[in-house]
C-alpha cells in the first residue's frame, strides 16, 4: 500500500484541527476523506488513506510529512524530502542504523504507519542511490538512464 492510502483520518483531522478554526472546513474535509471508495459497484467505508486522485490529497500527505519532517529537525538529521520520498543522510556508515531505527519509530509510533521495507535501504554515496530519477554517487549526481531513456522516447 501507498503511503497516501495508509495515512490514519484521525491523525489528518487533529494535525488539521491545530490549523484551522474553521468548523464547516474541517467537517468539509471529514466528509471527504469518509466519503468510502466504490468497488464493484459497492461503497466501502474508510478510516484511512487520502481519496486517490482528488486535488486535496497532496496537501494532505504533506501535512503528515511535515511531521517527519519536524522529528527529523529535532533530532538533528539531515534529510531531503519530496512528498512521500525522503533522504536521511548521517555523517558515519555506523550511525546508519540507528537513523533507520528512528524514521521507523516516527512512522509507526507517532504516524501508526509502517515503513516501505522494499523502498527502504541503507547505503551511501561511495556506492550510489537513486532519488526522485536522479542517480547520486560520489560527487556525480545526475539524471538516471532510466529517466533519460523515457525522456528520449517522447521525442
Amino acid at each position: 500500500m501507498a503511503f497516501y492510502d495508509t495515512i490514519p483520518h484521525k491523525l489528518i483531522m487533529d494535525s488539521l484541527r491545530e490549523k484551522i478554526a474553521d468548523g464547516w472546513v474541517l467537517n468539509s474535509i471529514e466528509n471527504m476523506l469518509k466519503a468510502g471508495v466504490m468497488e464493484d459497484g459497492i461503497v466501502h467505508e474508510t478510516n484511512k488513506g487520502t481519496p486517490q486522485g482528488g486535488v486535496i490529497s497532496p496537501l494532505l500527505a504533506n501535512l503528515i510529512g511535515n511531521i517527519i519532517d519536524k522529528e527529523l529537525e529535532k533530532a538533528g538529521y539531515k534529510f531531503v524530502r519530496y512528498a512521500d520520498d525522503f533522504v536521511v543522510m548521517t555523517k558515519t556508515k555506523d550511525e546508519l542504523p540507528a537513523a533507520l531505527s528512528y524514521v521507523k519509530e516516527i512512522i509507526a509510533g507517532k504516524l501508526g504507519m509502517k515503513l516501505s521495507e522494499d523502498k527502504t535501504k541503507l547505503t551511501n554515496f561511495k556506492r550510489g542511490f537513486r532519488f526522485l530519477g536522479y542517480d547520486f554517487k560520489g560527487k556525480y549526481k545526475g539524471i538516471s538512464t532510466k529517466s533519460l531513456n523515457k525522456l528520449k522516447s517522447l521525442s
